[in-house]
């Protein structure tokens, strides 16, 4: 590790989406740690603006816009004089950007081909598993590994949002995801709900307004649930994971929440697999899979129904398999 950024003004690009802003901010911290005199800034689309707006490592957070005219943000962002650009995003928008300034940048270096053979082929390039972390990290120092890959979140107060007090049996569920072959089928939702208020859980679901029909849906059908989506309200989220024995996501951006705050969770993977770079990296993190499809990956972001018309990536998951894996640790 030859480059020294002390005293330099790095802008990092980062512009979307949830997880991946979140999975930047290991990087941040890493930088941050081994040149403490670096001047970090981060660009991020003005949706995720609130996933690193409060990060204490940073300097200033800048918002992009992909409906606005951006013209004054950019000669804001000539007028910083930075030194370098990490481009974390590295597709048309960030480009763009990159090529306004003009000057020494470090891009992510994405594995498109490896992935289209894993999704489409097969053939699985992507061992050992390197997390996406780690890549953006590499970007800059090739063949290096972070010291720690565990996201920050920041609260409003400046300060990590890491666990208060725990309330014990206390299960937070967060059911909704952007594809639907992410996310833990909704009849499958509803009766592990039922369950777990049945071994004397009290369960509470999270989301953003995307979420909101699929948690009416579910308090519908069990109406001891605690619904508690919000207006896309991330700080609020964050407080319900915090205070939450378990957290149960699905492959999402509110996964890399929950590994930022939460001691005990609970991702299932449907369609997409480990392979790909996103799997939380922590002791903490129970991941739910089957490995015995021939089917999976189907897709490395999701898909809007199965390929193959049977889910069983999903289907295959029972919620009393989910129960288990909580009773093991609580003794219910």
């Amino acid at each position: 590790m030859n480059l020294d950024f002390s005293e330099k003004k790095i802008l990092i690009i980062r512009l979307s989406s949830l997880g991946d802003v979140l999975l930047t901010t290991p990087v941040i911290r890493e930088i941050s740690q081994l040149f403490p005199t670096a001047h970090l800034n981060f660009l991020v689309q003005d949706f995720f603006y609130d996933a690193v707006r409060f990060n204490s490592r940073l300097e200033n957070v800048f918002k992009y816009s992909k409906k606005n005219d951006n013209s004054i943000l950019l000669d804001n962002l000539e007028k910083m004089d930075f030194d370098f650009v990490f481009d974390f995003q590295n597709n048309r928008y960030s480009r763009k950007i990159v090529k306004s300034l003009n000057i020494p940048t470090f891009s992510f270096k994405k594995p498109t081909f490896a992935k289209f053979l894993l999704v489409h082929i097969k053939i699985n390039l992507l061992q050992p598993t390197i997390s996406i972390s780690n890549r953006y990290f590499q970007s800059v120092f090739p063949n290096a590994f972070l010291s720690n890959s565990i996201p920050e979140f920041y609260n409003e107060a400046k300060t990590l949002a890491k666990t208060k007090s725990i309330i014990k049996n206390e299960i937070a569920i967060c059911p909704g995801s952007q594809h639907f072959s992410k996310m833990y089928p909704i009849e499958y939702q509803i009766e592990l709900c039922k369950m777990l208020v049945q071994n004397g859980f009290s369960v509470k679901l999270l989301g953003g307004k995307a979420d909101k029909f699929i948690c009416n849906l579910i308090k519908s059908e069990v109406p001891q649930v605690i619904d508690k989506s919000n207006d896309n309200n991330l700080f609020e989220i964050a407080d319900e994971i915090a205070t939450s024995e378990f957290v149960i996501c699905n492959d999402s951006g509110l996964l890399h929440l929950a590994t930022a705050i939460s001691n005990n969770i609970i991702a299932i993977f449907g369609s997409t697999v480990k392979e790909f770079g996103f799997a939380p990296n922590s002791d903490n993190v129970t991941i739910f899979e089957d490995n015995s499809l021939k089917c999976r990956p189907c897709s490395h972001v999701g898909k809007s129904k199965c390929p193959k018309k049977h889910f069983n990536c999903m289907l295959h998951i029972q919620p009393k398999q989910i129960i288990n894996s909580i009773c093991e640790f609580s003794r219910c």
